[in-house]
């Protein structure tokens, strides 16, 4: 049985004033990595990125970790949370045991 695994997150930016260009950039990534995130929401005013990631059995955390050195790279105090839910038998549940 493959167990699908879906990480909800966000990522924000802890500076009042950030770069926004960079932070565009970053967006702009995420939404071509089409393959690895599903951008959910996003203010580029107040530096907030809403996604979900998924994965059989595991998420691949290594795009993430691109983009987060991007900004912070670009100097850039940043915040990135992932909770991942498992895959039931008819939704997805979170599953602390992990």
């Amino acid at each position: 049985m493959v167990v699908n695994i879906l990480g909800r997150g966000y990522i924000e930016i802890h500076d009042e004033d950030f770069d926004h260009k960079v932070f565009r950039e970053a967006l702009s990534m995420m939404e071509n990595l089409t393959d690895h995130f599903s951008v959910t929401a996003f203010d580029v005013d107040f530096g907030t990125i809403n996604f979900e990631m998924g994965g059989n059995k595991i998420i691949d955390y290594s795009p993430l970790d691109k983009i987060k050195k991007i900004l912070v790279d670009s100097g850039m105090h940043v915040q990135i949370n992932v909770t991942e839910f498992v895959e039931g038998e008819s939704n997805y549940y979170f599953d602390n045991t992990q």
